[in-house]
């Protein structure tokens, strides 16, 4: 009988060990505002783009004047992801003289001094409050510091991006619900210096309150092997596990290209969709932070490959490069989904759908448009980025593209992650990144093209899986017991039938 309740005690821990393992919230975000106008302008990618709306893209809270109202942003994320099971998914890129190398995003900022950027992060949180939420913080920045600290310092030291880092992080941390990871561009992992020189800086910020981890590959290309070893790497020069990665996965399907371009990778194909059931220790989440489609920028000057597709400004909708990640990506390749350009056979999301919100116009890097909110769950080669900061795109939750003129930056959208440093939102440069511009506000309702995801499959209460393991757990004990007593019983009948065995074993 011992081995019965051991074996019933195996079950459980098994089944709990399984639900833990996945036990990471879906991520909810609003879809970029830059998909509402593509939608109506393509008809032949819109089911691609409901798609990619339904999986969810990041939503970037930056002071970019192309994108308006930042609180505004703020409150319609809130308003479209009610469920308090879900995480939100937001993106923090306000600090002063950003993407201060590069200068894409460097100027026609909101947030211009230190008590500016501490005001722009106590609206933010004030609006959040104890909302459980997945922050990306300042796309490049930190690879800036580590990256110039080499060379003695430079432009990011003088602007004070430590000291507002440090005062985000304290602010945002104040929320025991909150999960903080700083952006390091992936290039700075490239050497054991660099490794080295990030893990000081990461540990130093820590010191100002809690973060769970950093974020790579932002608007890049890079394998997510690769940024599981960088992560690795990462860790071993901090000294501990405990510090978690997220990856941004939005283009990264096929990996980078050979040569170092960053800028509308041809090759490129969208990568796994969000989810925190990543099947990697290290990694916490994928996340889309680059919006998928969102142009890096003309990507036609000097310095650039014949891996780039020339395009329009940082930001804008580019159907061509939209239709290759699309059919070079996951959808097409792994779920069996009809490319862009053939007759639309959808494919069921991972296992059950979840509920939708109605999508909310949101204002559009050159035009506004109205994008629909979007809910979600919840790779690597490098040279030195440019900036990655988002790009403004005609949602919210756009994602920035990267520098034209920097070979390090992964693409135009990103948030320097695993590229470069990031340069803020959709005004026409050539390869900036850009941060998204917020959604006009709206009323919410469900809507179709916004889903929550957890873990690879839509999301459900975590109450339910508590519920079937303690019914599991009755039904072991239960057929436990039952045995003992089946097995007690035919003892007894035995004894009962041969009495002298009985008195024979007394006598002795």
């Amino acid at each position: 009988m011992r081995s019965v309740f051991l074996v019933a005690l195996g079950v459980l821990a098994v089944l709990t060990s399984s639900a833990a393992a996945g036990g990471n919230e879906p991520l909810c975000s609003i879809p970029p505002r830059s998909f509402a106008r593509a939608k109506a302008e393509h008809p032949e990618a819109a089911s691609a783009l409901q798609e990619i709306e339904r999986r969810g893209i990041a939503t970037w809270y930056t002071d970019r004047e192309i994108n308006g109202d930042y609180v505004g942003t703020a409150r319609q994320l809130l308003a479209a992801c009610p469920d308090d099971r879900t995480r939100l998914s937001v993106v923090v890129y306000g600090l002063p003289d950003k993407d201060c190398e590069a200068g894409y995003s460097s100027s026609k900022n909101l947030v211009r001094t230190p008590q500016d950027y501490e005001l722009f992060v106590r609206e933010l949180a004030g609006v959040v409050g104890q909302r459980k939420v997945l922050y990306v913080l300042e796309p490049d920045a930190l690879g800036l510091l580590v990256s110039q600290s080499e060379r003695g310092g430079g432009c990011a030291e003088r602007a004070g991006y430590k000291s507002n880092l440090q005062t985000a992080i304290r602010v945002l941390a104040a929320n025991p619900n909150a999960e903080i990871y700083v952006d390091v561009g992936h290039w700075t992992l490239q050497s054991p210096s660099l490794t080295a020189r990030a893990a000081a800086l990461v540990r130093e910020l820590a010191g100002s309150g809690r973060v769970k981890g950093i974020s790579l590959n932002t608007s890049n290309y890079k394998a997510t092997a690769e940024l599981s070893r960088l992560c690795g790497a990462f860790q071993a020069a901090y000294g501990s596990t405990d510090m978690r990665c997220i990856v941004d996965t939005s283009r990264n399907h096929r990996g980078g290209p050979p040569s170092s371009e960053w800028c509308n990778v041809r090759s490129a194909g969208i990568g796994h969709p969000p989810t925190g059931a990543t099947g990697l220790a290290n990694i916490d989440y994928f996340v889309w932070i680059k919006a998928p489609g969102e142009s890096d920028g003309h990507c036609d000057g000097p310095g650039h490959t014949a891996d780039a597709f020339p395009g329009p400004d940082a930001g804008l909708f580019f159907l061509e490069s939209f239709r290759l990640l699309w059919n070079q990506g996951y959808f097409v390749e792994r779920e069996r989904m009809s490319m862009v350009g053939e007759p639309w056979t959808p494919t069921p999301m991972p296992t059950t759908p979840t509920p939708t919100q109605t999508p909310a116009p949101t204002p559009e890097p050159t035009t506004p448009a109205p994008a629909p909110p979007v809910v979600t769950t919840a790779a690597p080669t490098t040279p030195p980025p440019p900036s990655s900061s988002p790009a403004p795109v005609p949602i919210p939750p756009a994602t920035p593209a990267r520098n034209a003129t920097d070979p390090r930056s992964g693409s135009g959208s990103e948030a320097g992650s695993s590229v470069a440093p990031p340069s803020a939102t959709p005004v026409t440069r050539a390869s900036a990144t850009e941060a998204p511009t917020p959604p006009a506000p709206q009323r919410e309702s469900p809507d179709k093209s916004t889903a929550v995801l957890r873990d690879g499959v839509e999301s459900r209460a975590p109450g339910g899986v508590l519920v079937f393991l303690a019914l599991v757990g009755c039904v072991v004990l239960t057929v436990a017991a039952a045995l003992v007593v089946r097995t007690r019983r035919r003892a007894a009948l035995a004894a009962a039938k041969s009495p002298r065995t009985s008195y024979v074993s007394l006598a002795s």
